[in-house]
Protein backbone atom coordinates (compact mmCIF):
# COMPACT_ATOMS: atom_id res chain seq x y z
CA UNK A 1 0.00 0.00 0.00
CA UNK A 2 2.81 2.44 0.84
CA UNK A 3 4.48 1.75 -2.52
CA UNK A 4 1.22 2.46 -4.34
CA UNK A 5 0.72 5.71 -2.42
CA UNK A 6 4.29 6.83 -3.18
CA UNK A 7 3.78 5.95 -6.84
CA UNK A 8 0.49 7.85 -7.05
CA UNK A 9 1.95 10.97 -5.42
CA UNK A 10 5.05 10.78 -7.61
CA UNK A 11 2.89 10.56 -10.72
CA UNK A 12 0.64 13.35 -9.46
CA UNK A 13 3.67 15.53 -8.81
CA UNK A 14 4.89 15.00 -12.37
CA UNK A 15 1.49 15.80 -13.82
CA UNK A 16 1.03 18.94 -11.71
CA UNK A 17 4.43 20.19 -12.85
CA UNK A 18 4.20 19.20 -16.52
CA UNK A 19 0.60 19.61 -17.68
CA UNK A 20 0.42 23.39 -17.09
CA UNK A 21 3.63 23.72 -19.10
CA UNK A 22 1.87 22.17 -22.10
CA UNK A 23 -0.83 24.83 -21.82
CA UNK A 24 1.88 27.46 -21.39
CA UNK A 25 3.81 26.28 -24.46
CA UNK A 26 0.63 26.29 -26.55
CA UNK A 27 -0.16 29.79 -25.30
CA UNK A 28 3.33 30.98 -26.24
CA UNK A 29 2.70 29.71 -29.77
CA UNK A 30 -0.74 31.40 -29.71
CA UNK A 31 -2.53 28.09 -30.17
CA UNK A 32 -5.10 28.76 -27.42
CA UNK A 33 -7.73 31.40 -26.87
CA UNK A 34 -6.55 34.04 -24.37
CA UNK A 35 -2.92 33.15 -25.11
CA UNK A 36 -1.74 36.61 -24.18
CA UNK A 37 -2.76 36.03 -20.55
CA UNK A 38 -2.09 32.32 -20.27
CA UNK A 39 1.53 32.77 -21.38
CA UNK A 40 2.41 35.07 -18.46
CA UNK A 41 5.27 34.01 -16.23
CA UNK A 42 5.35 34.90 -12.53
CA UNK A 43 7.93 37.67 -12.00
CA UNK A 44 9.42 36.23 -8.81
CA UNK A 45 9.06 32.45 -9.23
CA UNK A 46 9.41 32.27 -13.05
CA UNK A 47 6.55 29.80 -13.32
CA UNK A 48 3.58 29.84 -15.74
CA UNK A 49 1.20 30.73 -12.92
CA UNK A 50 -1.85 31.52 -15.04
CA UNK A 51 -1.43 28.25 -16.94
CA UNK A 52 -1.34 26.46 -13.57
CA UNK A 53 -4.58 28.19 -12.53
CA UNK A 54 -6.24 27.34 -15.86
CA UNK A 55 -5.20 23.68 -15.43
CA UNK A 56 -6.58 23.65 -11.86
CA UNK A 57 -9.89 25.16 -12.97
CA UNK A 58 -10.32 22.54 -15.71
CA UNK A 59 -9.41 19.74 -13.29
CA UNK A 60 -11.89 20.92 -10.65
CA UNK A 61 -14.69 21.36 -13.20
CA UNK A 62 -14.09 17.88 -14.61
CA UNK A 63 -14.04 16.33 -11.12
CA UNK A 64 -17.30 18.07 -10.21
CA UNK A 65 -19.19 17.00 -13.34
CA UNK A 66 -17.77 13.48 -13.59
CA UNK A 67 -16.52 10.52 -11.63
CA UNK A 68 -12.74 10.89 -10.97
CA UNK A 69 -12.22 7.17 -11.58
CA UNK A 70 -13.88 7.44 -15.00
CA UNK A 71 -11.80 10.55 -15.75
CA UNK A 72 -8.68 8.56 -14.99
CA UNK A 73 -9.71 5.79 -17.39
CA UNK A 74 -10.57 8.27 -20.13
CA UNK A 75 -7.32 10.20 -19.74
CA UNK A 76 -5.11 7.10 -19.61
CA UNK A 77 -6.52 5.87 -22.92
CA UNK A 78 -5.88 9.24 -24.58
CA UNK A 79 -2.40 9.51 -23.06
CA UNK A 80 -1.49 6.13 -24.54
CA UNK A 81 -2.61 7.34 -27.98
CA UNK A 82 -0.13 10.20 -27.63
CA UNK A 83 2.55 7.79 -26.36
CA UNK A 84 2.20 5.72 -29.53
CA UNK A 85 2.53 8.86 -31.66
CA UNK A 86 5.62 9.92 -29.69
CA UNK A 87 7.23 6.50 -30.10
CA UNK A 88 6.55 6.60 -33.86
CA UNK A 89 8.09 10.08 -33.92
CA UNK A 90 11.41 8.52 -32.90
CA UNK A 91 11.53 6.76 -36.28
CA UNK A 92 10.46 9.87 -38.17
CA UNK A 93 13.02 12.08 -36.44
CA UNK A 94 15.76 9.50 -36.93
CA UNK A 95 14.99 9.41 -40.66
CA UNK A 96 14.90 13.23 -40.94
CA UNK A 97 18.24 13.66 -39.18
CA UNK A 98 19.94 10.71 -40.84
CA UNK A 99 23.70 11.14 -40.55
CA UNK A 100 23.52 14.34 -38.49
CA UNK A 101 24.83 14.55 -34.97
CA UNK A 102 22.25 14.18 -32.21
CA UNK A 103 22.44 15.32 -28.63
CA UNK A 104 20.50 12.20 -27.60
CA UNK A 105 19.89 8.81 -29.17
CA UNK A 106 17.34 6.26 -28.00
CA UNK A 107 19.14 3.28 -26.50
CA UNK A 108 18.68 -0.07 -28.24
CA UNK A 109 17.16 1.63 -31.30
CA UNK A 110 14.96 0.32 -33.04
CA UNK A 111 14.10 -2.46 -30.56
CA UNK A 112 13.15 -0.24 -27.62
CA UNK A 113 10.77 2.04 -29.58
CA UNK A 114 9.16 -1.01 -31.22
CA UNK A 115 8.67 -2.65 -27.82
CA UNK A 116 7.17 0.61 -26.50
CA UNK A 117 4.79 0.84 -29.46
CA UNK A 118 3.70 -2.78 -29.07
CA UNK A 119 3.19 -2.41 -25.32
CA UNK A 120 1.18 0.79 -25.77
CA UNK A 121 -0.91 -0.77 -28.54
CA UNK A 122 -1.62 -3.69 -26.20
CA UNK A 123 -2.92 -1.25 -23.56
CA UNK A 124 -5.04 0.57 -26.16
CA UNK A 125 -6.55 -2.58 -27.67
CA UNK A 126 -7.28 -4.17 -24.29
CA UNK A 127 -8.91 -0.93 -23.11
CA UNK A 128 -11.01 -0.80 -26.29
CA UNK A 129 -12.16 -4.36 -25.62
CA UNK A 130 -12.94 -3.87 -21.92
CA UNK A 131 -14.27 -0.29 -21.86
CA UNK A 132 -15.31 0.74 -25.35
CA UNK A 133 -17.53 3.67 -24.34
CA UNK A 134 -14.83 5.33 -22.24
CA UNK A 135 -12.53 5.05 -25.24
CA UNK A 136 -15.12 6.77 -27.42
CA UNK A 137 -15.39 9.57 -24.84
CA UNK A 138 -11.59 9.93 -24.86
CA UNK A 139 -11.46 10.24 -28.61
CA UNK A 140 -14.41 12.64 -28.68
CA UNK A 141 -12.82 14.90 -26.06
CA UNK A 142 -9.55 14.87 -27.97
CA UNK A 143 -11.31 15.71 -31.23
CA UNK A 144 -13.13 18.65 -29.63
CA UNK A 145 -9.78 20.43 -29.40
CA UNK A 146 -9.10 20.20 -33.13
CA UNK A 147 -11.57 22.90 -34.25
CA UNK A 148 -10.14 25.26 -31.63
CA UNK A 149 -6.61 24.50 -32.81
CA UNK A 150 -7.43 25.09 -36.48
CA UNK A 151 -9.42 28.24 -35.66
CA UNK A 152 -6.46 29.65 -33.73
CA UNK A 153 -4.05 28.64 -36.48
CA UNK A 154 -6.18 30.40 -39.09
CA UNK A 155 -6.62 33.41 -36.83
CA UNK A 156 -2.85 33.72 -36.29
CA UNK A 157 -2.18 33.28 -40.00
CA UNK A 158 -4.45 36.25 -40.72
CA UNK A 159 -2.41 38.36 -38.30
CA UNK A 160 -4.96 38.70 -35.50
CA UNK A 161 -3.71 38.86 -31.93
CA UNK A 162 -4.70 36.03 -29.62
Amino acid sequence: SIGIIVSIFGCLNGKVLSFPRVIFAMAEKKQLPFSRWISHVHPAFHTPWIAVIVQMIFAVILMIISNPEKLSEVSIFMIYIFYVMAFFAVFILRRRTNGQGRSYSVPLYPYLPVAAILGSLFVLVSTLITDFYSCLWSILIGLIGLPVYFWMKKRNKNGSAA
